[in-house]
């Protein structure tokens, strides 16, 4: 939350000539809830096993896209798994605390969890960091970045995992 991926996503997505899957807007049509009402009314295990069943129902559509999962579903193992096929490159936007912390709006759709965003922020990179790390092709430190600048480093990023592939 707070990385810009929603906006990295779309732009890169345009530049591409892909579609566009973001996990909020997906569970939004799925559930008929946002990511908040899911939280408040049935709690964060259910939102959190709803965001990762909706990543791996865009992983497995066959048509290209660019896909911004929740923050969540690196901590699930099937989703972990899928991040690691060949056929998806899967970009880490990674920020400071304090940066995710300042970016942080409490938008109506978003679930509020700490009152004390950096701190909580600081926790949730302790211990998904070393999950996103183990699972993508590339990471782009977002800090400093425009949307402009940080699409560029994804243009790296993928045609650096389509050349791998590529050489098998």
């Amino acid at each position: 939350m707070g990385t810009g991926k929603t906006a990295i996503g779309e732009r890169l997505a345009s530049v591409l000539s892909l579609r566009f899957q973001d996990n909020d807007s997906r569970l939004v049509a799925s559930s008929g809830l946002t990511p908040r009402e899911l939280r408040l009314r049935d709690g964060v295990a259910v939102l959190h096993a709803l965001e990762a069943k909706e990543l791996l129902a865009a992983l497995r559509d066959p048509s290209p896209s660019v896909i911004c999962g929740a923050a969540s579903v690196v901590e699930n193992g099937d989703c972990r798994r899928a991040l690691r096929d060949a056929g998806v490159c899967a970009i880490w936007l990674r920020a400071r605390a304090s940066t995710l912390a300042a970016r942080f709006y409490n938008e109506p759709h978003r679930p509020v969890y700490s009152r004390d965003l950096t701190d909580f922020f600081e926790g949730q990179l302790a211990s998904r960091g070393p999950l996103y790390f183990e699972v993508s092709d590339g990471i782009i430190d977002i800090d400093e970045l425009s949307v402009a600048e940080a699409v560029e480093h994804a243009f790296g990023i993928i045609r650096a995992h389509t050349a791998k592939v590529r050489a098998g």
